[in-house]
């Protein structure tokens, strides 16, 4: 038997010609696809809603006959809600851990909550970010988040809001390696007419370096505002 017999019969065929127009229509479907499930993602829709588009625009470009997700455990909820966050889709991260905590599929504790407040943050949503740190700083009552949750209303020009929040996190001595929540403290009851209490925290904010000058200036604008009150 010759080795002629085992040659490859489609080594003769011609190669089949590219449509360039075919790949340029390829190339827009796909564009498309990549903008509208990108779109989808940063949306504020429910899960639920969320992978019900996403399979039906993945299976539709690959010409499967079906597709699934399965986020069984919060292991994976949660995995899928940092995923979010490296992908820097944060908006996307807190609509999910807020419907998940909110139908129990996740705790209600101290680390889903600071996370739920810190992805607000990143997505720029202040109010729904103090809300969170409130939530925390109640069910913790940690220094820590009040100060985090009075300098957001600090930020926003909140001034009773804020003096409130920094006045919890500096109670009984708390926060000494932040001087600067003296400070905030400080200028935040300046603006809310609080002049004994804008006088001792800016008196501890002196006691710093780092905002001994700050905390000076301010004192100084408190004491000219006083000398013309009493005039």
């Amino acid at each position: 038997m010759s080795t002629s017999e085992y040659s490859n019969p489609s080594s003769s065929e011609q190669p089949v010609a590219v449509d360039p127009e075919a790949v340029q229509r390829a190339k827009r479907e796909i564009q498309g696809l990549i903008k509208e499930i990108s779109d989808l993602s940063r949306s504020e829709v429910s899960p639920e809603d969320f992978y019900d588009g996403l399979l039906n625009k993945v299976v539709a470009a690959l010409a499967a006959p079906c597709g699934a997700v399965w986020i069984i455990a919060e292991s994976g909820i949660l995995q899928l809600i940092r995923l979010c966050l490296n992908e820097k889709l944060p908006q996307r991260a807190a609509v999910l851990l807020q419907e998940q905590m909110a139908a129990g599929a996740i705790p209600h504790n101290r680390d889903n909550l600071e996370l739920l407040a810190e992805s607000w943050q990143l997505a720029r949503e202040n109010d729904k970010a103090a809300a969170a740190f409130t939530e925390l700083a109640t069910l913790t009552n940690d220094p820590s988040a009040y100060y985090r949750l009075g300098y957001i209303y600090f930020t926003q020009e909140k001034w009773d809001a804020a003096s409130k929040a920094l006045a919890a996190a500096v109670k009984n001595g708390a926060l000494q390696d932040k001087p600067d929540a003296w400070l905030l403290l400080g200028i935040s009851a300046y603006h809310n007419q609080e002049t004994a209490t804008a006088t001792r925290a800016l008196n501890q904010a002196l006691n710093h370096e780092s905002t001994r000058q700050q905390a000076q200036w301010w004192l100084n604008k408190l004491g000219g505002r006083m000398e013309q009150d009493s005039g």
